[in-house]
């Protein structure tokens, strides 16, 4: 069981500490991103967000306090989940390519994943969710002009 009895230990090192927490922003950006800067544009270009400074309104905190809340209780959730699911399908693939049995592929997990790596990687998912937010929400804000900006606001975000 030479360097076999490492691969599991590995394979969530790395995907709890980096790779899950990157992965996972980058898909909820890329879904929640573009759907909050694309709804902020539309609210700016259509004078709604004009309207609501005139009522006094204020637009951090209707808008934006919201959504920052929704990220920064979804994302680290989403991030746990996609770390669930990386180890286990790394440990189906272990199994499958190089017939590693489950039960020591699971050892190597518990010995060399603990909770200061999951912990690190809660921080980089609320990290990341203030980060999208405050990204996606900036551009939808301040978007000028007509229906294209609100496409090129989407985009902007997304990208």
């Amino acid at each position: 069981a030479g360097t076999e009895s490492y691969v599991g230990g590995l394979v969530a090192l790395a995907m709890v500490r980096e790779l899950s927490p990157i992965f996972t922003a980058m898909t909820v950006g890329a879904r929640a991103g573009t759907a909050m800067a694309s709804e902020l544009a539309q609210m700016a270009v259509s004078d709604q967000l004009n309207a609501m400074q005139v009522m006094h309104v204020d637009q951090a905190r209707y808008l934006i306090v919201p959504r920052l809340l929704a990220a920064l209780a979804t994302l680290p959730l989403l991030t746990l989940v996609s770390e669930a699911a990386a180890v286990l399908s790394g440990m189906l693939t272990a199994q499958w390519a190089t017939g590693l049995n489950y039960p020591i592929y699971l050892e190597s997990v518990w010995l060399m994943l603990g909770m200061y790596d999951v912990n690190i990687s809660l921080v980089k998912a609320f990290l990341f969710a203030i980060v999208l937010v405050v990204t996606a929400c900036g551009i939808g804000i301040s978007a000028k002009g007509g229906a294209r900006e609100v496409g090129l606001s989407a985009m902007r975000a997304a990208v």
